[in-house]
């Protein structure tokens, strides 16, 4: 039996995603994450980038890029396709989330609304002096466990307990 090399997985997987697209490849590719496994087969840094460039060489794409992962998926560092939002640091886009919550332990119904990012901003901009970014965010998350549901991130990983609160934008 042929086994197809982590690669090809990733650049038939773009092949397939990129048919529904209406930019040129090279736009593509700062749009859409790529997960970390497929299958059975696990992708590293080095799969991604390998794979994206066959991409592009498929559809004769001159695009530069490098990649890095938030949670389980992949993207470029100029990503810009799923975040909500995103802070721009020396290159890369980091995205960020507004959570809104009530404090568990302070037994009131007051909502928060707090600004969230990957721990990898953090490990980015802490020898910054001139960096504005951390009197905005609120809290850090664990790049691994940047993609699970909302609800979870604010009860398990922040400072705190929390509960999200779903806000009506009526």
């Amino acid at each position: 039996m042929k086994t197809t090399d982590n690669s090809t997985i990733i650049k038939l997987y773009l092949k397939m995603q990129y048919l529904d697209s209406e930019v040129t490849s090279g736009e593509f590719i700062h749009t859409v994450q790529l997960p970390e496994r497929y299958g059975k087969n696990l992708f590293n840094k080095a799969d991604i980038i390998q794979g994206i460039q066959e991409f592009l060489d498929w559809d004769e794409s001159d695009e530069e890029f490098d990649v890095i992962k938030f949670g389980n998926h992949w993207y470029t560092t100029n990503h810009y396709g799923t975040y909500e939002d995103y802070f721009v640091y020396k290159g890369i886009y980091y995205p960020t989330k507004i959570l809104n919550v009530t404090i568990d332990e302070h037994n009131d119904d007051w909502v928060h609304s707090y600004l969230v990012a990957p721990e990898s901003l953090w490990d980015a901009i802490q020898d910054d002096e001139d960096s504005e970014i951390d009197y905005e965010v609120y809290h850090y998350i664990e790049d691994e466990y940047w993609d699970l549901p909302n609800e979870v991130l604010a009860k398990e990983h922040l400072d705190l307990p929390m509960t999200l609160v779903e806000i009506d934008e009526d």
